[in-house]
């Protein structure tokens, strides 16, 4: 191909990871509830701990309360914010 000019190799993987990250890359971002709820429950145990109950929203209340009492490191809205998150994921509606 006479005439054709062939891009870089260099110029080839900078276009592809442009267009990778342009289309969102392969990982989400994370909310602020996720953040605090690996920061607040991942500091002292796994966060599959509280993943594997089910409560209703007055009991993670109770939960998160304690766990500050503890030493969780969450501030008052952060401790609201994260019982809700939780009884999003992991509700017992009964």
């Amino acid at each position: 191909m006479a005439g054709c000019r062939r891009l870089p190799e260099t110029a080839l993987i900078a276009l592809g990871i442009a267009l990778f990250l342009a289309a969102g890359g392969c990982s989400r971002s994370r909310s602020a509830d996720e953040m605090v709820f690996e920061r607040g429950c991942g500091a002292c145990h796994t966060t599959e701990t509280p993943l594997s109950k089910r409560k209703s929203l007055e009991d993670w209340r109770r939960t998160v309360k304690v766990m500050r009492e503890r030493g969780a490191k969450i501030s008052d809205e952060e401790e609201k914010m994260l019982a809700e998150y939780l009884y999003e994921l992991r509700p017992d509606k009964r």
